[in-house]
């Protein structure tokens, strides 16, 4: 397999390059030419057309005419089409009568002669096709009205300033001017020197005689003489006659004796280094003129030198033209018709022609093209929709209006698109090009207007949003609060907006964590306030509610802070003095709890496996006092104080509760115990009657605190802990009586041996303590109260008789 050559690949790429950019240079060029460049090439075509075809007539009057308005129309919609289709019809006129002169028949052998007809109508047509400029359709029209001036004495000096004013006006389209005017004047101005010069001359040695040598600049009055024919009318006759004869002319041998046409083209051909050399004099003088000129103009020295340098160049290249071709006739071989006025005629003419330029605006002008315009509109479109990224950023992320700006973003962005839609589709005059041009670049201005009016409206809500923060995490703390959240931004007046956009995100994210933490304090504060100071409130707290929501819809944090703030504040006004004086009750009702580590040698006897339980109670009990004091120190209570404060009065309550309720089941178990060890029902013991009832009560408030107002609880804490002491002193009662009653079987059968022996018992008798010892003699006596006497001062048992 042959391996591609990258050689060739890569050439390809870059003729295929070239090709490309030489189309889009070319396309750039013709979008550049203004609509008055257009009328001018119509009217100066409309002219150049009509002398041209009528000075060499293919067609009758008024054709020519009408001819050259649709030659200028066409050129004036399409100067690729027009130019060709005048060419064409200039420059069959131009062989039909060089036919009916004679000419072609006498080029050399029938090839030279096609060749000839060939080579001229294919420059007369193809050249013009070459360019889609109405540059150079001027320039061609220049050079048919330089050719045109030969034809009159009066004006033929006027063919070089035209060729230099083509020079001048445009440029490098100078080529075509000089083209079109050698194609049209070198063929009769060799008729015009053989039929006028050459021929006349009798003299065989002809070229000798003075006068002789071929003409390089004359007027063509004489063989304009020679082409007044035309087609009589235009029909097939007459049309097929002219073609016939400008193709009889490639085969006809002509029969004449003595000078012919190819001697007159011998003589120019003897002539033609000289008329070379002077070329290359005159545009080797002019070029160093040129240099030297643009030098001066480049360095400074002659101020305003770019408008006056193309008339000046042009009037001097004329003055050396004529100077040069009257100096050097002689030398060079060749003649001219040169006076001192056509000098001064040719130079004035030059100057007359080349001035306009003296008075056009050299600033650079914008020249767009559809496809600048296109590329132009298509970069702002996508920096169009970067910023509408960044719109839809702040709106999705900061809570600013921003509606004003967004509304001319869509404005902008379908001004934008429309141009960009008849761009792409070639819609756009030359006219229209200029100004969307000129437009673009004013919406891009507004889109600059745009994005600072974004980025000042974000400066002043950064400016407003951060100074919000601050003033509520001021208040906030103030309050009573400790306000862990912070955030710290830049505030520099010309950031980039995209950075501005961030520095706002952090501030309101900052604000929406001050919402949370706000919240995370007032939830638990509304927590205590319904339960323990009004259970009508709603289950959830409106305030946070509300925070919440705004948090949700991602909506500006500061009024959520605010309701936040306020409902504390409310809060605080409208419960602080019950909370105040819940606090008091607190302090107040840990006394008796903390007194327990003062009584821990009774504690074991009446708590039992729950006494390091107690014990506990009674030193959180302590520290509680110890904050509760601190608070009462306080003339008003903080919002933190009352988070603390709930902890502190539902732990407290809790564990009273838990108190109580031990004593109580203690107290219930230790009756119910008694009493099943009396022996007998009507044995009065030392049963504490209301201590049962009222702790009963005092733990059924404690058990279900959400059925009261916290200071309804608060109020009978102080009674209720004062049952503790009570409590503890009963159960110690309870203690000994059931450890009495637990030993009276003993009791009880000592006795009944001792009364075998003894028919009277002291207490002393029985192995037991004093007061046991007396109560077992009495209770045994209350069982058989029928049987013995108990005598109560004495405390002696006796049987009786």
């Amino acid at each position: 397999m042959k391996k591609p050559s990258f050689k060739i690949s890569g050439i390809s790429n870059w003729n295929n390059a070239r090709v490309q950019k030489k189309k889009e240079k070319e396309e750039r060029e013709r979008q550049a030419e203004t609509h008055t460049l257009k009328i001018i090439t119509f009217v100066i075509t409309l002219v150049a057309m009509a002398l041209g075809m009528s000075l060499l007539p293919l067609f009758p009057q008024p054709l020519p005419i009408f001819l050259a308005v649709l030659v200028a129309f066409v050129t004036y919609q399409k100067p690729r089409f027009g130019m060709p289709i005048g060419g064409f019809v200039i420059g069959m006129g131009l062989l039909f009568h060089l036919a009916e002169l004679y000419f072609i028949s006498f080029l050399g052998d029938t090839p030279a002669r096609v060749v000839f007809i060939v080579v001229w109508m294919t420059l007369f047509v193809v050249m013009p096709l070459l360019f889609n400029r109405y540059k150079s359709a001027l320039a061609v029209d220049f050079g048919i009205l330089a050719f045109v001036a030969l034809f009159f004495e009066p004006t033929y000096f006027l063919a070089i300033p035209l060729i230099l004013a083509s020079a001048v006006y445009f440029k490098k389209y100078v080529g075509l001017t000089a083209v079109y005017y050698v194609l049209l004047s070198v063929p009769l101005q060799l008729m015009q020197y053989y039929q006028y010069t050459v021929l006349p001359i009798v003299q065989a040695d002809w070229w000798t005689v003075k006068g002789s040598a071929p003409p390089l600049f004359v007027p063509l009055t004489s063989i304009s003489q020679d082409l007044g024919s035309s087609m009589s009318q235009f029909r097939l006759y007459d049309t097929s006659k002219v073609i016939y004869d400008i193709a009889g002319q490639t085969t006809w041998i002509p029969d004449w004796q003595g000078r012919t046409i190819a001697d007159a083209l011998k003589q120019y051909l003897d002539s033609l280094p000289g008329i070379l050399m002077f070329v290359v004099i005159v545009v080797g003088l002019a070029l160093a003129l040129i240099f030297f000129s643009r030098t001066l103009v480049k360095e400074g020295l002659i101020r305003s030198g770019d408008r006056f340098f193309p008339c000046f160049t042009a009037t001097l290249a004329a003055a050396l033209f004529f100077m040069l071709l009257s100096a050097l006739q002689v030398q060079l071989a060749f003649t001219a018709d040169v006076s001192a006025t056509t000098m001064v005629l040719g130079i004035f003419g030059t100057l007359l022609l080349t001035l306009p330029v003296m008075f056009m605006d050299y600033s650079p002008k914008q020249r767009a093209t559809n496809q600048e315009i296109t590329d132009k509109a298509q970069a702002l479109l996508n920096k169009i929709i970067a910023f509408e990224g960044q719109l839809d950023n702040v709106k999705a992320n900061i809570p600013v209006i921003v509606s004003s700006p967004e509304g001319k973003t869509l404005v902008l962005k379908d001004a934008v698109q429309e141009t960009l839609k008849r761009a792409a589709a070639h819609e756009f005059e030359q006219q229209e090009l200029d100004d969307r041009f000129s437009e673009l670049d004013k919406l891009g201005k507004d889109r600059e207007a745009i994005e600072a009016e974004l980025n000042s409206v974000l400066f002043e809500y950064l400016v407003f949003s951060h100074g919000e923060f601050a003033s509520w995490v001021g208040k906030l703390k103030t309050a009573g609060l400790d306000v862990k959240t912070s955030v710290k931004v830049d505030f520099q007046k010309d950031m980039p907006l995209e950075q501005r956009i961030e520095a706002i995100k952090q501030v309101i994210g900052a604000g929406r964590d001050l919402v949370r933490e706000v919240s995370a304090i007032a939830d638990p504060i509304y927590g205590i306030i319904r339960p323990l100071y009004d259970p009508s409130l709603p289950q959830k707290s409106k305030a946070v509610e509300f925070a919440a929501e705004k948090l949700v819809k991602k909506e500006a944090p500061w009024i959520a802070v605010e309701a936040l703030y306020n409902a504390l504040n409310n809060w605080k006004r409208q419960y602080g003095a019950e909370i105040q004086e819940t606090s008091k009750f607190l302090q107040n009702s840990l006394k008796p709890i903390a007194n327990l580590n003062h009584q821990s040698e009774v504690l074991p006897a009446v708590f039992g496996n729950n006494t390091a339980k107690v014990l506990d109670y009674a030193k959180k009990a302590e520290g509680m006092k110890l904050l509760a004091e601190k608070r009462a120190e306080k003339e008003q209570l903080d919002l933190l104080d009352v988070v603390g404060l709930k902890d502190d009065v539902q732990g407290f309550i809790a564990m009273a509760n838990d108190l109580l309720l031990m004593l109580y089941k203690g107290l219930v178990s230790d009756e119910e115990t008694i009493e099943n060890l009396l022996p007998t029902k009507d044995y009065l013991w030392e049963k504490n009657g209301s201590l049962r009832e009222r702790l009963e009560k005092a733990t059924d408030m404690l058990s279900n605190p959400s059925s009261y107002r916290i200071n309804e609880i608060m109020v009978n804490l102080p009674k209720y802990l004062e049952y503790i002491d009570e409590s503890v002193q009963t159960l110690a009662v309870y203690a000994e009586r059931k450890e009495f009653l637990l030993n009276y079987p003993l009791a009880e059968a000592a006795i009944n041996e001792l009364l075998k022996e003894k028919e009277r018992l002291l207490p002393s008798d029985l192995p037991f303590r004093p007061q046991f010892a007396a109560e077992y003699l009495r209770l045994y006596y209350t069982t058989r109260f029928g049987e013995y006497a108990f005598d109560k001062d004495n405390l002696v048992l006796t049987k009786r008789a």
